[in-house]
């Protein structure tokens, strides 16, 4: 009886611990989600009611749960993916117009297999500009599946630090300037982007948190302000 009576004790006392970590784990998901929206209400940004961080050919609602194609995102075959609107924010940042928020991806064989995602975009550039993705070497294992092919700036410190894809040689040459190849540069490892349908993006895994809001985007705004012609009204040639 007294063995019958520590056995009961000790399933009690674990499923009180699980259901702590639980209560923990909620509260302090709600408190990371609460301080992006403090964050959002300073700058004035507000819960997009239509995502530019969606492809602008695909036909998905998020906030359904739908389906969608996102654009700049490394997710395999097999995964679905949905932007939580209760983490998207977007507005004008540096008087550009930007968009940040969290997604989740999903096996569709198994919904319990979930990973968290973050991705942000600034949207400046003419719908038509070519495709082009920059991530350090060490992180190729993450490369979206871009319809181009590598190119080699020349420069062989970025070449040998940095994987470049793309659809236009021309247009990579154009946008990798010596001012942006050495912003890049001075970016942390892990930082990818992409330019894709007119919006430069970058993404990484993980939750989104406040603290990576501001200097995701003022990576984001920079690098738009450095690529020649984003200024005027040049529209690039998408060969």
């Amino acid at each position: 009886m007294w063995a019958f009576i520590q056995v009961g004790s000790l399933v009690v006392g674990l499923a009180v611990l699980i259901a702590g970590a639980g209560i923990l784990k909620a509260r302090l998901d709600l408190a990371r989600r609460k301080r992006i929206s403090r964050l959002a209400a300073r700058h004035g940004w507000h819960q997009p009611q239509s995502s530019v961080l969606v492809a602008r050919d695909a036909v998905a609602d998020g906030r359904a749960g739908a389906r969608q194609e996102l654009a700049g995102l490394p997710i395999r075959p097999g995964r679905d993916l949905f932007l939580k609107p209760d983490e998207s924010v977007g507005g004008r940042h540096r008087d550009m117009s930007i968009e940040i928020g969290g997604l989740l991806s999903y096996s569709s064989a198994d919904v319990e297999d979930c990973r968290h995602f973050w991705i942000a975009c600034v949207d400046a550039l003419p719908a038509g500009t070519p495709i082009l993705e920059v991530v350090r070497r060490r992180h190729t294992v993450d490369v979206s599946r871009v319809a181009g092919r590598e190119f080699r700036l020349g420069v062989p410190d970025f070449d040998g630090r940095h994987r470049v894809t793309t659809t236009s040689p021309e247009f990579a040459r154009l946008v990798l300037s010596p001012e942006v190849v050495s912003l890049v540069t001075s970016w942390p490892a892990g930082f990818r982007w992409r330019i894709e349908g007119g919006r430069i993006l970058a993404w990484g895994p993980g939750r989104l948190h406040a603290k990576r809001v501001e200097p995701t985007l003022d990576r984001l705004t920079a690098l738009t302000a450095a690529i020649p012609g984003t200024a005027g009204t040049e529209r690039f040639d998408a060969a």
